[in-house]
């Protein structure tokens, strides 16, 4: 009876504690109304912009509020943001806040929260780069793993039985290629990985679930000669996958492992090359101009607000305008766009401005990029060469052929498992070629349709054939590529992106895990050509770099592309081909 009425009384605390939240909550929700009221009516609301902002803040980013209270607190918010539109936002004491500069100890703890918020940004460029990379690895195996353990964890808050590892066929399905379904899936990761509960809680369920799949019944029988059956194949591959994801988990880098530090705008400096440079607004009394890094920056008082002009030198060039407004929500104060051949990232809080610069690779490189992704994805050796077998059988039935006895033996592997590094790099580029010049007729179904017809005929799951299918469906989008600074400076692997290369004055070789690849470039030989540019492996003649090279060596892939006088290059280590490396 004791342990009852405890139970009991320990009940009525939590419902009234939650009442009295609920109720502390609502009554900020009516300050809030009456705050934008002023607004309304052209009065100035009691207190200033940072009090205000912070009220707001608390309130959007509240999970306590109950549908009443939020649908008004939205009510509101569309009425301010309508206001903000008009320009009808005034605050009569902002101004008390700009008296003089922050002290060096807090302008320094500023300049590191901004740099972390970068940090933070390049991050999550990168976690989102390296999910759409591995829609090209077999059987779609690192996606199936991360989507079936983030699904498993919140069963496991539900207090439900976690599921076994998603289907190629149910992923396919799911839409798990296309890009919502990859950007909701990095979010979902970027939250586990940004606290070390998180990183100990994916880590688990991962085990959890190679050792649920281990234990699942014997698999069927094998297919072609040579190759391993279905079931037999992907527990190798979830077993590389979640051995390479669990060592990327014990590397994370678990906070911004750069110092915030910045070039910062002082009244006698006219020009800098600085690759980060920080304003502190609450100086800025006249406006500036300053050309830093070949661009014009231009900075100006806008009332309590001030206004940044960022464009190519020279009349008529390209320019960004950014209204720098500390009212508005955190994710809206950081910006990221192209300019001059530079990414330009920006970030805002209080009255520091903290502006960074990194290469940005021209969209036509980024296609190749994504283009030569998809010629390693051909050249893989797994299932006795299944995707060049597929692309080499489906090539052939949109020519209107019938496949023969020859076209779907096992034998009919042999040419590639023969071929040198480079003869296969240029069978898997003239395989998607070929695959993209019939298909591109073609509605997304039919393509689809003629692909699994393809799978079938060689005895493969026709979920194969519609993943080549969506792989050549996106082969005209562009592929991420870093600038190698920033991924140095970040903490972050190397591995399977994209970064920009140098272009080799003389003579260089990149180490791809042991195995020495030597880039040279010689001049044109016209001033109608191009600058030639070679690559060559030992005891090999060198080969022409005209647009992309895939190159599957013995223990890595090696990814090289070039656009005019840009180049960009990846790994594929082996250990990490069937997952994420390390």
């Amino acid at each position: 009876m004791t342990a009852h009425k405890t139970a009991q009384n320990v009940r009525k605390v939590t419902i009234l504690t939650r009442m009295r939240a609920d109720d502390w909550l609502e009554e900020l929700v009516q300050l809030y109304e009456y705050r934008v009221e002023d607004l309304v009516f052209g009065r100035s609301p009691r207190g200033d912009r940072h009090s205000f902002q912070a009220l707001r803040e608390t309130l959007l980013f509240s999970d306590a509020l109950d549908g009443a209270a939020r649908s008004r607190l939205m009510q509101t918010e569309r009425q301010f943001r309508e206001l903000q539109r008009q320009g009808r936002v005034h605050f009569s004491v902002a101004t008390q806040l700009r008296q003089a500069p922050s002290p060096a100890s807090d302008l320094q703890d500023t300049l590191q929260r901004l740099s972390d918020r970068l940090w933070e940004s390049d991050v999550r460029r990168w976690l989102f780069a390296r999910l759409w990379a591995t829609r090209s690895e077999p059987r779609l195996m690192p996606l199936r793993l991360l989507s079936t353990v983030s699904d498993n964890l919140l069963r496991q808050q539900r207090g439900q039985v976690a599921g076994p590892l998603l289907t190629l066929e149910a992923a396919l399905e799911a839409g798990l290629t296309g890009l919502p379904q990859i950007e909701a899936l990095s979010n979902i990761l970027l939250t586990l990985l940004s606290t070390a509960g998180g990183r100990e809680r994916l880590d688990r369920a991962i085990q959890d679930l190679e050792q649920q799949e281990t234990a699942a019944p014997a698999p069927g029988p094998a297919g072609l000669p040579g190759t391993l059956p279905v079931q037999a194949e992907d527990r190798q591959l979830l077993s590389r996958t979640a051995a390479a994801i669990r060592l990327l988990l014990s590397r994370w880098p678990a906070r911004n492992p750069v110092r915030g530090s910045a070039e910062l705008l002082t009244p006698d400096l006219q020009e800098t090359g600085a690759p980060v440079l920080a304003v502190n607004l609450s100086e800025l009394e006249e406006p500036r101009s300053v050309h830093w890094r070949e661009l014009a920056l231009q900075l100006r008082r806008c009332g309590p607000d001030a206004e940044m002009r960022l464009g190519e030198r020279g009349a008529g060039e390209k320019e960004r305008c950014l209204a720098l407004r500390g009212d508005l929500p955190a994710e809206l104060r950081l910006w990221s766009f192209d300019l001059g051949g530079q990414l330009i990232h920006a970030v805002l809080e209080d009255d520091l401005l903290l502006l960074r610069s990194e290469r940005a690779a021209p969209r036509a490189l980024q296609v190749l990029a994504n283009r030569a992704r998809l010629c390693i994805y051909l050249a893989q050796p797994h299932q006795a060469f299944a995707p060049m077998r597929l692309a080499r059988a489906a090539a052939l039935l949109l020519r209107g052929r019938t496949l023969e006895g020859t076209d779907l033996s096992a034998a009919s592997a042999a040419r590639y498992a023969a071929a040198t590094p480079p003869q296969l790099g240029q069978l898997a580029a003239r395989g998607l070629e070929a695959l993209l010049a019939l298909s591109s007729a073609l509605p997304e179904w039919q393509r689809t349709q003629r692909l699994q017809e393809a799978a079938q005929a060689l005895g493969l799951s026709p979920a194969e054939g519609q993943l080549m299918s969506e792989l050549l469906g996106t082969a005209g989008l562009p592929d991420l590529i870093f600038d190698p600074q920033v991924l140095r400076s970040g903490g972050l692997p190397v591995h399977r992106t994209f970064a920009l290369l140098d272009w080799p004055a003389v003579p260089v070789e990149l180490d791809v895990d042991g195995q020495q690849v030597r880039l040279s470039g010689h001049p044109p030989r016209s001033p109608d050509e191009e600058a030639g540019l070679g690559a060559e492996l030992e005891n090999l003649p060198p080969q022409p770099l005209d647009d992309l090279l895939a190159w599957p060596l013995e223990q890595a892939s090696l990814s090289l592309v070039r656009h005019e006088g840009w180049l960009a290059y990846t790994t594929i280590p082996y250990g990490a081909q069937q997952g994420l490396p390390a």
